[in-house]
């Protein structure tokens, strides 16, 4: 079973170095990379947020001033001076309620001529793209600028009854109160989008004779719209109407993404988005979604209601651009973090070779010392704990070297000595030879002397045996002596 204890001491210290360093240092990456993506995150968004603000407030002010010269001019005397002219022309040639304003004969030309030239300069000084007087009480087209198809038509019972022209002339009238009318295709121009808005007429008594109204240019619209600094190259800002059709303009796709297209094809070119539901439910925020091309964007969304109007403005970029500084600083911090990762790896290898090579030298050193050989010498030139050891062991190989050199003096010593001993014993031993040959021959004579005295012995045996039986005779004959003396 592999244990990290059994491990060289190289790769222990090159773990520790690598462990104590590349941790820190992959936490610290990982926290400024998330700090810095969270700042890019909200400074984007501030970006879209700061450039719908602006976009708002512009189209509100354009609009603002658009009303309030329209309102203001409304009460000049000559469009006074002019409504009265075509209300006399109107009952000089018998128009009818319900039937068309006669703009085909001679006086009326006279007439649009010479006292329509206020209203001609009124235009080219505001850029409306049509100016436009309306009977109050009929709803005759008086007067345009531009000579329209709709000059001269009745709005309350013509074929243009139900424009955006007519419905903005019906709440003036209502109302008495300024109107706007929101964008819709318009049959006079060609079709094309158009916009109302109208102030009403009053006489010296206050009664409503008829409607002032400007057709409202779209160039004008997308003018205010069609910057869109600091949101790069899929950045844009725009206006999406209740219908969830287009109000300006594309800026990146003008042609394919246009009003006109929006009105010509409604259906593809809808943009029925998160950020457009809820800005025309009158809230505002952000929000990353997929946008009208199906791409994910950061947007920004807010409401525009002015008068009649209730419209969403909507910013974004694209989150692959907006993400953009976020992938490169990804890039760099890991080119930063890879290099760190190498140069702390290099720093460890410079440091576990410095402290793993003299104790190296050591290990190798002690194994040669314990293999007998005692002339090596641990070349370690360091003034720190190694160091001190390798100056310990070399003094220590030095000191088990004179020791193994008085040992072999004394052995040699007692070697000289036992050689002498040896010599010695040889003699004794050839005297211990001679000893015991002539112990051999003492040994014979003596078994000889051994046998002489058992035979002695038992000469001496038999002897005392008949010194016994004389003695035994010798009482005898003197107890019979006593016997016979007694």
């Amino acid at each position: 079973m592999w244990k990290f204890k059994n491990c060289k001491m190289s790769i222990k210290f090159m773990a520790a170095f690598l462990i104590t360093g590349l941790i820190p240092f992959v936490v610290a990456g990982f926290l400024s990379l998330h700090t810095a993506d969270k700042a890019l995150y909200h400074q984007t968004f501030e970006t879209i947020e700061a450039l719908q603000v602006e976009k708002r407030i512009q189209i509100e002010e354009y609009f603002k001033q658009l009303f309030l010269h329209t309102s203001i001019f409304s009460r000049t005397m000559e469009v006074r001076s002019l409504y009265d002219r075509l209300v006399k022309y109107h009952e000089d040639t018998g128009v009818t309620e319900t039937g068309p304003y006669d703009v085909t004969n001679a006086d009326y030309q006279r007439i649009w001529n010479s006292m329509g030239k206020s209203l001609r300069a009124y235009q080219a000084e505001s850029g409306v793209y049509d100016v436009f007087l309306i009977c109050a009480k009929h709803g005759h087209v008086m007067y345009t600028n531009a000579k329209e198809s709709d000059l001269g038509e009745n709005l309350a019972h013509g074929r243009y009854n139900d424009t955006g022209l007519a419905k903005m002339w019906k709440k003036v009238v209502k109302t008495g109160k300024p109107a706007v009318s929101d964008m819709e295709s318009y049959a006079p121009s060609n079709g094309d989008p158009a916009m109302f808005t109208g102030n009403p007429v009053y006489d010296e008594n206050g009664d409503m004779l008829g409607v002032f109204a400007v057709q409202i240019p779209l160039n004008q619209i997308n003018k205010v719209m069609g910057t869109s600094h600091g949101l790069g190259k899929t950045g844009e800002a725009y206006l999406v109407g209740q219908d969830r059709l287009r109000r300006n303009d594309s800026v990146l796709e003008p042609d394919e993404h246009s009003v006109k297209n929006s009105f010509v094809h409604p259906d593809k070119e809808k943009i029925d988005t998160e950020a457009v539901t809820q800005a025309l439910d009158g809230k505002h925020g952000e929000m990353i979604i997929k946008n009208h091309d199906g791409i994910k964007a950061l947007t920004h969304f807010e409401p525009f209601k002015l008068l009649d109007l209730n419209w969403a403005v909507i910013a974004e970029v694209e989150a692959s651009e907006a993400f953009a500084p976020v992938k490169k600083l990804q890039i760099l911090t890991s080119l930063v973090g890879l290099a760190g990762v190498i140069f702390m790896i290099a720093v460890a290898l410079i440091f576990t070779r410095l402290i793993t090579k003299p104790v190296k030298k050591g290990v190798e050193f002690a194994t040669i010392v314990s293999g007998g050989d005692l002339t090596q010498v641990l070349d370690i030139d360091q003034e720190d704990e190694i160091g001190s050891l390798a100056k310990a062991m070399n003094q220590m190989s030095a000191n088990l070297k004179q020791m193994f050199t008085e040992l072999v003096q004394g052995i040699n010593v007692l070697s000289s000595s036992s050689t002498e001993l040896s010599a010695i014993s040889c003699q004794m031993l050839s005297g211990s030879q001679q000893a015991t040959g002539k112990s051999e021959t003492v040994a014979a004579s003596a078994e000889q002397m051994s046998s002489s005295m058992v035979s002695v012995s038992a000469a001496l045996e038999q002897l005392s045996t008949n010194i016994q039986m004389v003695a035994a005779s010798a009482e005898e004959i003197t107890a019979t002596i006593n016997e016979i003396s007694g």
